[in-house]
């Protein structure tokens, strides 16, 4: 038998938590992926927190799995559906419902992203993740040096009257 790591519906509970998979028969435990998409299609973007905290605390009450784990469990269900859906037939009659089930897996994965502490994601988007912010932090750098020599510009020209041209040369052969 499968272990499922969200938490299930009780079998003929007419009042069950919203959140909780399955039908009133209960939950297939090889299809609890697809029920717990099924759900997250239904909820708004400000209610992904408590969603997820729903089936993450059941998983860690029950001692099924760590935090670390189940984040990267959840990661790779959203990961694999958007796969699943991007392949799909662009002229079928079903591509308005997968383009709407993409963009709501995409909010996911941002929510997702936004509570990642473990850098847990598949490392090449960690890897350009962190080359981004050091280009950025590089940029800063730079422009706060530019800054700072742009104080030193000159605001005006020198002005070379007719006559004085070789006085400047004196002037700048002195300097040397």
């Amino acid at each position: 038998m499968n272990i499922s790591y969200f938490k299930p519906r009780k079998p003929f509970s007419f009042s069950a938590h919203p959140y909780d998979l399955g039908t009133f028969m209960g939950l297939w435990h090889s299809h609890d992926d697809n029920h717990f998409l099924l759900n997250l299609y239904r909820i708004n973007e400000e209610r992904f927190f408590e969603y997820y905290n729903h089936h993450l605390n059941y998983a860690l009450e029950n001692n099924l799995i760590s935090e670390e784990d189940f984040f990267c469990h959840v990661w790779q269900i959203v990961q694999t559906r958007i796969k699943h859906l991007e392949i799909q037939d662009p002229f079928s009659r079903n591509h308005a419902i997968h383009r709407q089930s993409i963009e709501k897996l995409q909010q996911f994965q941002k929510y997702l992203h936004s509570i990642d502490q473990w850098n847990a994601r598949p490392s090449h988007i960690v890897i350009a993740e962190k080359d981004e912010l050091i280009q950025n932090q590089k940029i800063e750098k730079l422009n706060a040096e530019l800054a700072e020599l742009n104080q030193y510009e000159v605001s005006l020209k020198i002005l070379i009257d007719d006559g004085h041209l070789p006085t400047l040369i004196d002037v700048i052969q002195q300097l040397r």
